[in-house]
């Protein structure tokens, strides 16, 4: 989604952030406080392949992510 963004003239901040609300839209169904939670993680996401041109840095991120969400009883849908 960036690649193509980017190819549309929209700025290198414009595409982190429409990636990361996109991301967010998506965590909807966990409820306010996760979404944007969410937003964030996508943001910084989207930053981290940004930067790198590596799929694998968001995925990485992503995982860690949801890891520490388990592994501290946090995860919404566990609720």
């Amino acid at each position: 989604m960036q690649n193509a963004l980017q190819h549309h003239q929209f700025g290198q901040s414009s595409t982190v952030v429409c990636s990361g609300l996109l991301f967010a839209v998506v965590h909807l169904p966990g409820g306010l406080a996760y979404t944007v939670l969410a937003s964030l993680l996508g943001i910084g996401c989207a930053y981290g392949y940004q930067k790198t041109n590596n799929i694998l840095v968001p995925i990485y991120i992503h995982f860690v992510f949801n890891l520490m969400h388990f592994c501290f009883f946090t995860y919404p849908f566990l609720a």
